[in-house]
């Protein structure tokens, strides 16, 4: 995320690169997604993902992914994943509809809020002072830690409801 007016860009940027870098060093891979493609450098994930890249110190584990996908390509890839960082707060619910663990950067409280409500607080920060260390001890923490009662409950009315969804459209869709 890049905006004008958020002046905390590269503190940003340094404590993801350390935390791919914490990833990397383990014989892991890191996959970054570009969810804003545009022609506005400043919203353009593809040149923060170019940096990021550049920045880290193994970068052939550094994978970055350009190519738009619909969310339910999306959410397929998250499903894969054994955790998603996320900094936008619909890769994060993507990815815990997907049963993927998340750790979430926000710049907005409703980040913070989604993740709250589901018992993950602790795995949520502010895009303002998150660091290399926060990011690496989430991740840590969720790859070691089973899901929350109210996360596990979350997923099963996720897949249920995706389920629901398809009959419907079976059952309106008539050919």
């Amino acid at each position: 995320i890049t905006t004008p007016a958020f002046t905390g860009q590269a503190a940003y940027e340094h404590a993801l690169v350390g935390l791919i870098d914490a990833v990397t060093a383990r014989g892991g891979t890191a996959l970054l997604f570009a969810h804003s493609v545009t022609a506005v450098a400043a919203w353009d994930d593809r040149l923060v993902n170019g940096r990021l890249r550049a920045a880290a110190r193994h970068p052939q584990q550094v994978l970055p992914v350009h190519e738009l996908c619909p969310p339910e390509v999306l959410q397929s890839a998250y499903a894969t994943l054994d955790c998603l960082v996320g900094t936008r707060m619909h890769s994060a619910i993507m990815a815990l509809n997907a049963g993927t663990p998340v750790v979430a950067v926000g710049s907005l409280h409703k980040t913070r809020g989604v993740l709250g409500e589901l018992g993950l607080a602790r795995r949520c920060f502010d895009i303002a002072c998150v660091t290399a260390g926060d990011l690496t001890q989430a991740l840590d923490e969720s790859l070691a830690a089973p899901e929350e009662r109210r996360v596990r409950d979350y997923i099963a009315f996720a897949r249920r409801s995706h389920r629901a969804i398809g009959a419907i459209l079976r059952g309106l869709v008539r050919e």
